[in-house]
C-alpha cells in the first residue's frame, strides 16, 4: 500500500470528508448508542451488550451477543462475529448491521431465524470506530503527526467556499503533473510525457497553507486508520498506521474480544475489503515467513463461501483489499477464523464494457494477444474516474459533483475547487438499501447453517465382566466447516475438540483419576483430540474398556472445544 499521500493524489477529484464534527453525524452515533441499549433491554432474554472498551474521546465500543434460550449456554456455543463501522465514512455498514440485529431479536419463535439462534450466536460489533462515525472520517481522529513536524493536525483540509464539502483543489504550476482529461472536462488525470503530454496543475485537496510551509493539507486532523493498525504485517512506516501495531483501543479491544472468545467460528466485516467476489489469492510464502495469503487447504472455504455470497446477493464484480495490517488477514494469520469481506454496493460492481485496442499486424498472435491485453487495462485504468462518476450520478443525482469554480487564496494565489463528491462512493443508495438489507441477512442466515457442529453420533455400552464395560463412540461433525482451519493448526489455537469422560462422585463431577482409585481406564485415554475431524461428514470411532468402581454415582462422555461445549452424552451404567 503507498502512503497516503501518494494514495490521495491518485484521487484527483474525491471528496475528502472535513474533520468538523456535524450534528448530523453525531447524532448518529448517539442514537445508534441509545437503540443498542434499549434492544438489550427489550429483548433481554436474547441479546446483551458487552462493552469491549472505550474510543479516545470515551464513546462506548459494544459488541451485541444474540441467542436463543436451549440446553447449551449461549456463551459455550459455536459462534458468528459480524463487524461493520471500521471505516467512519460508512454509516450505511453500521445502518445495515443494526438491521440485522433487529431481525435477530424480533423473530417468531417458529421462524428458522429463532431455531438457528438456539444452537448458534452471533455477536455484532456495529459500530468498530465510534470517533470516526462521529466526525465522518475514515480514521479515528486520534492526534497524528503525518509530516513529522512535531506537530499534530495543524494543516488539515479547508471548506474554502463554505458549502460544507472539503473537494479538490487545482494550481496552475509548470511543475504540475495533472492535466484536465480531454474525454471529459469535469475529471482530472496525470500527463502521460511518453504520448507529448505535459502536466500544467498540481493537485491538492481543497484549503489553505495553515502552517505556511508551502505545502497544502499535508497533515490532516484523520487519525489512525484502524484498517492499518493490525499485527498482520503491520506497515510500521505507512501514513495512517499509528505509532505502532493495535496502538488504538478499538483495535486493541476487538483483538482482546475474539482472543477470549474461542468458540467464533467465522467473522464477516462490512466496509472498504471485498474477499467474495472473486477467488482470494493463495498464499506464495515458504517455510516459516508470515502468510500474505490463504493457505492452499484452507482455500475451498473461501471459494465455497464466495460462490454461495454471489449466489445469495447477485453481486459480481472484483476482490479488493490489502495484506499488510487489515483486520481480515490479522483474524486469519493470527487467530486462524476464516473471514470474509464485502463492500457492499461499490461502484465497481457493474459489469465493465470492455474496449479493445487494435493491434496492427499482430491480432492473432500470442504477442499481439498480450499488446491488447495490456492496452486494456491502461484503458480500464484510465476510465476507472468516469466509472465511479457515472454510478455517482446515477444513483445520487447531479449533486454528486462540485462544478470546478475559482476561489482566490490567503497566500495570494488563484485556484480551482471542485469534484465528485467522494463520501458518496461510501454510501449505499437508498434505492437499492431494502434489497441489500435482506440479500445480506439472508447470507448471514446461511453462514450460521456453515459452522462447525462436533458431535457424539453414537454411544454404545458392553458389559464385559462384572464392574467392566466397553464404551464405543462415534464422533462425527455435522457442521459443514472444520472445527478448526489449517491456519489454526499451525497455530495451535483454537485446540482440537477433545473427547472426554466425566464421573459422578459424591454428587461431584469430576475426571476419572489416573491411579488410586477403584475406577480406571482399562484400554484408552481419559482424554482423547479430535485433531483429525474435518468437514461435514468427517468422523473417527473411539473405544474404552473401564472398570467401575461401587461409588460411581454417574458416568458421561463430553465432547468440548476449548470452552464450547459441543455434546454430552450419559454412559449407562447399570
Amino acid at each position: 500500500m503507498k502512503k497516503l499521500a501518494t494514495a490521495l493524489a491518485l484521487l484527483p477529484f474525491c471528496l475528502q470528508i472535513t474533520s468538523t464534527t456535524s450534528p448530523a453525524q453525531e447524532d448518529f452515533v448517539t442514537k445508534t448508542t441509545n437503540e443498542l441499549r434499549q434492544l438489550a433491554q427489550e429483548h433481554a432474554a436474547s441479546m446483551r451488550l458487552v462493552l469491549i472498551g472505550k474510543s479516545r474521546t470515551g464513546r462506548p465500543i459494544l459488541i451485541a451477543t444474540i441467542g436463543r434460550a436451549s440446553d447449551v449456554d449461549v456463551e459455550n456455543r459455536r459462534s458468528l462475529l459480524l463487524v461493520a463501522g471500521m471505516d467512519g465514512r460508512r454509516r450505511d455498514d453500521v445502518a445495515l448491521a443494526m438491521s440485522h440485529i433487529r431481525s435477530l431479536v424480533s423473530a417468531a419463535a417458529d421462524t428458522a431465524i429463532a431455531k438457528s439462534l438456539t444452537k448458534h450466536t452471533i455477536h455484532v460489533l456495529a459500530m468498530a470506530n465510534p470517533d470516526g462515525l462521529a466526525r465522518g472520517i475514515e480514521g479515528n481522529g486520534a492526534p497524528f503527526d503525518e509530516d513529522r513536524d512535531g506537530r499534530e493536525g495543524e494543516d488539515g483540509a479547508d471548506d474554502l467556499d463554505g458549502d460544507g464539502k472539503t473537494v479538490w483543489m487545482r494550481i496552475k504550476d509548470k511543475r504540475g503533473t495533472w492535466i484536465i482529461d480531454p474525454d471529459d472536462s469535469r475529471l482530472m488525470r496525470k500527463a502521460e510525457p511518453a504520448k507529448g503530454e505535459r502536466g500544467i496543475y498540481k493537485l491538492v485537496r481543497e484549503g489553505e497553507d495553515d502552517d505556511k510551509d508551502g505545502v497544502y493539507n499535508e497533515d490532516g486532523k484523520g487519525g489512525v486508520l484502524l484498517e492499518r493498525n493490525f499485527p498482520q504485517l503491520y506497515p510500521e512506516h505507512e501514513a495512517g498506521a499509528g505509532s505502532y501495531a493495535l496502538s488504538e483501543s478499538e483495535t486493541l479491544s476487538l483483538v482482546k474480544f475474539i482472543t477470549d472468545e474461542p468458540g467464533i467460528g467465522l467473522i464477516l466485516c462490512y466496509g472498504q475489503d471485498d474477499n467474495l467476489l472473486t477467488d482470494p489469492s493463495a498464499n506464495k510464502e515458504k517455510g516459516r515467513a508470515s502468510p500474505k495469503g490463504v493457505l492452499t487447504e484452507d482455500l475451498w472455504i473461501y471459494k465455497e463461501l464466495g460462490k454461495s455470497y454471489r449466489e445469495i446477493t447477485g453481486r459480481k464484480g472484483k476482490n479488493h483489499g490489502e495484506w499488510p495490517g487489515r483486520f481480515v488477514s490479522w483474524a486469519y494469520a493470527h487467530a486462524g477464523i476464516p473471514t470474509l469481506a464485502t463492500r457492499i454496493a461499490h461502484y465497481s460492481d457493474k459489469d465493465a464494457v470492455k474496449q479493445k485496442a487494435p493491434v496492427a499486424d499482430a491480432a492473432g498472435t500470442k504477442e499481439g494477444k498480450k499488446e491488447r491485453k495490456k492496452s486494456d487495462k491502461n484503458k480500464d485504468a484510465k476510465n476507472e474516474d468516469a466509472k465511479k462518476l457515472a454510478w455517482l450520478q446515477e444513483h445520487w443525482g447531479e449533486g454528486s459533483f462540485v462544478p470546478w469554480h475559482e476561489v482566490k487564496l490567503a497566500d495570494g494565489k488563484s485556484a480551482e475547487i471542485g469534484g465528485m463528491v467522494d463520501a458518496l462512493l461510501h454510501r449505499i443508495p437508498q434505492q437499492i438499501i431494502s434489497k441489500v438489507t435482506d440479500k445480506h441477512m439472508d447470507f448471514v442466515l446461511s453462514l450460521l447453517g456453515r459452522l462447525a457442529a462436533p458431535d457424539i453420533a453414537q454411544l454404545s455400552v458392553k458389559k464385559l465382566a462384572r464392574d467392566v464395560l466397553e464404551v464405543k463412540a462415534l464422533v462425527s461433525n455435522e457442521g459443514w466447516l472444520p472445527p478448526r482451519t489449517e491456519m489454526a493448526s499451525k497455530l495451535r489455537r483454537p485446540r482440537p475438540p477433545r473427547l472426554e469422560f466425566m464421573l459422578k462422585k459424591g454428587g461431584k463431577w469430576q475426571r476419572i483419576p489416573s491411579k488410586g482409585t477403584s475406577t480406571r481406564l482399562l484400554f484408552g485415554r481419559p482424554m482423547q483430540l479430535m485433531r483429525d475431524l474435518k468437514g461435514m461428514g468427517s468422523s473417527k470411532e473411539l473405544r474404552w474398556v473401564l472398570k467401575l468402581g461401587a461409588d460411581v454415582e454417574g458416568l458421561e462422555l463430553r465432547l468440548i472445544q476449548e470452552k464450547s461445549l459441543c455434546a454430552r452424552k450419559e454412559v449407562k451404567i447399570r
